[in-house]
């Protein structure tokens, strides 16, 4: 009166686990085998963080000039530091049943307590000093940082197995776990969700985005539940934004099955082997073009303008990029500069598209845009500026950015 059902996609996680505790039950090899695991993991995080930074910016087990190590992993990308943190401990059984609430606060402070307090001294360092030299283990290679040109760091802590709805939203469970300080959270999710989410955004820009919206669901409202897939899914549906009007009554909202269209392309592409495309958020595509075109720029901080344009609702990002398309063809017409600019709502944020001859000197196009930035400030419309700069003689869809923080209204950059 029983039957076997088998469940194809299980059947690997089943036989690792049967094999796991074993070798965790053998006390002689136990050791060697949680050092490997953890190797294991730095590394296989670093090599999917290499598919979306260039190599030379992924750094693996960077250490401290007096030896102790930094950050299992760090990402050096554009004035933004990622500190990632690889914990190849797992929740014990009686954690992962919610059994007992001392196990479950015990297993989640080996997991995740004690990675963000490492990341946390990475941070610190990394903020609080003008230059710092990183060197690393087996090796006569340093590396000078200039940190006072950093202006972000995500602290990030991947895990060997999901934590699931745990690592979603970790303010709605902090009061009473007490893992970390109030308003302050890591970006915690497993390495097989970094994989997914490294083969979806094999672009910095993108994946930026994305770890700041993720982040961001932290301290907003409503409070949202879900698996990071889910998230995703959210992203890639409609940007991880719960501003808008449908969402204002909302005390918490619970994600299910929106991660379909992720789940499909990983089957489709990795079992059976199809050529099929990337789910990506749908916009124009001329506004993709731009945003591409402002990664691939030189200048300084063009990823926080890129960040910026990525902020703009799907309404806005369609206007800015007929605008842009205009205001170009007016200076291919009559080869003046012309500009517009758009107001972030509720912020003293601006964003600035210019389009003029600069005779295929970039640093002409940069120092109008310096110039647009200082008399927005001036004038008072902005404290913080993002420009993107067109010149007439380029084929390029963009040709420069231009990023300015102003202390004042009054001051320069």
């Amino acid at each position: 009166q029983r039957y076997w059902m088998v469940l194809p996609a299980i059947v690997h996680p089943v036989l690792m686990n049967t094999f796991y505790y074993d070798l965790m039950n053998d006390r002689r090899y136990r050791s060697k085998f949680e050092r490997s695991r953890g190797k294991w993991l730095e590394n296989e995080t670093a090599k999917c963080l290499k598919r979306v930074f260039p190599s030379d910016q992924v750094l693996l087990n960077p250490c401290y000039t007096n030896g102790n190590e930094m950050a299992d992993v760090l990402v050096l990308h554009d004035r933004k530091a990622l500190v990632i943190q690889c914990k190849s401990k797992r929740l014990t059984f009686e954690a992962s049943k919610g059994r007992n609430f001392e196990e479950l606060k015990g297993s989640l402070e080996k997991a995740v307590k004690d990675a963000f307090k490492q990341g946390d001294r990475a941070r610190q360092c990394l903020l609080q000093n003008s230059r710092v030299t990183l060197q690393f283990n087996n090796s006569n290679l340093r590396c000078d940082v200039d940190s006072k040109q950093i202006d972000r760091v995500y602290i990030v802590v991947v895990t060997a197995t999901p934590l699931q709805f745990l690592a979603t939203r970790w303010a709605s469970i902090n009061a009473e776990l007490q893992l970390f300080p109030a308003d302050d959270y890591p970006w915690c999710l497993s390495i097989s969700d970094l994989e997914v989410i490294c083969e979806i955004f094999p672009d910095a820009v993108r994946f930026l985005h994305y770890v700041r919206r993720r982040l961001g669901i932290e301290l907003g409202k409503p409070e949202v539940i879900g698996d990071e897939l889910d998230l995703l899914g959210m992203y890639l549906n409609q940007g991880l934004y719960f501003e808008g009007d449908e969402y204002r009554d909302l005390d918490l909202m619970g994600l299910a099955g929106m991660s379909k269209d992720v789940d499909e392309y990983m089957f489709r592409k990795h079992v059976l082997g199809e050529a099929v495309k990337r789910p990506a958020v749908a916009e124009p595509e001329k506004f993709s073009e731009i945003v591409a075109g402002i990664a691939e720029c030189s200048a300084p901080y063009s990823s926080n303008v890129a960040l910026a344009v990525l902020d703009l609702s799907s309404k806005v990002r369609k206007e800015f990029t007929e605008q842009a398309i205009r205001t170009m063809d007016r200076t291919k017409m009559d080869g003046k500069p012309h500009n517009f600019s758009y107001g972030i709502a509720d912020t003293s944020k601006v964003i600035s598209f210019v389009a003029m001859d600069a005779a295929g000197s970039h640093e002409v196009l940069y120092r109008r845009l310096h110039a647009l930035a200082c008399w927005k400030a001036q004038q008072g419309h902005c404290t913080e500026f993002f420009g993107v700069g067109w010149d007439r003689s380029s084929e390029k869809i963009v040709d420069t950015a231009f990023y300015a923080l102003f202390g004042r209204a009054d001051q320069d950059v």
